[in-house]
């Protein structure tokens, strides 16, 4: 059951029979057939005793955030031009339901699995956001609540080989602070998981370290830009070195 803090309405996962065995049951990781149907469920329940509320259900596909984490809320990030299909193209339009005090509905998606084959996993969340009206008065800010369950839908039962690469890395100026900006790409139809990488800023002629961030971790579906701060002045009289522990290392010069 997922139940954002503060929320008054909670989401939680229907049991499928399509769900893959010793999976979490937290979350959807559903085995599909390519030109078969199947279906999602979730239950929304309207926590409060008092007041009725509208919740906005929908699927979305999942994006990787600047900070390198899977991002399962909507998003403007463009979905990988490689990829053959998305989440979101399997399933139909979002729904809304409206909930009496304490009164809980399941809300149910039909997808239809693309009859070519694909490899590797689509990834993505049925995403539920409160937009129930609350008086206010005039200036008065109010919070918005959502909560997401990940689902991953897949063929096969082994997937491909997890490549990420570095592609790019800059020197940049951050709100008046030096920044490396990263762009690290998952060329393979799976996210990678527990991704970590080190990086730091070195002297060209003296080989001096100026510059070490510690290593973060990458959970990352498609594309990513992190961009990370350091303290110190970076020039181009420096250079990154960037080593990506899962599975390849690099040796990016910045400047000339």
């Amino acid at each position: 059951m997922v139940q954002a803090a503060g929320a008054e309405f909670t989401l939680q996962p229907v049991q499928n029979q399509d769900q893959r065995e010793q999976a979490d049951n937290g979350y959807f990781n559903l085995k599909v057939t390519p030109g078969k149907t199947g279906k999602v469920a979730v239950l929304v329940q309207n926590r409060s005793k008092t007041t009725s509320r509208t919740i906005l259900v929908q699927p979305v596909n999942a994006t990787t955030n600047d900070s390198a984490q899977i991002d399962y809320t909507p998003a403007k990030r463009q979905p990988n031009a490689a990829a053959a299909f998305t989440f979101t193209s399997l399933f139909p339009k979002p729904v809304t339901v409206t909930l009496k005090p304490e009164e809980g509905k399941v809300v149910t998606f039909e997808y239809i699995v693309p009859k070519q084959a694909f490899n590797g996993q689509l990834l993505g969340s049925i995403y539920a956001l409160d937009q129930t009206k609350a008086a206010t008065k005039a200036g008065e800010l109010t919070n918005q609540f959502a909560s997401a369950i990940a689902v991953v839908l897949s063929e096969q039962d082994q997937l491909p080989q997890a490549n990420p690469t570095l592609s790019q890395a800059n020197l940049a100026v951050l709100q008046n602070k030096p920044v490396v900006s990263l762009k690290l790409q998952n060329n393979q139809p799976r996210y990678v998981p527990q991704m970590t990488m080190d990086v730091k800023i070195v002297d060209r002629a003296s080989g001096r370290t100026v510059a070490k961030r510690p290593p973060p971790k990458v959970h990352s579906p498609l594309t990513v830009h992190l961009t990370m701060l350091f303290q110190q002045v970076v020039n181009r009289y420096h250079r990154a070195i960037i080593k990506l522990r899962s599975p390849l290392r690099h040796l990016i010069k910045l400047g000339n």
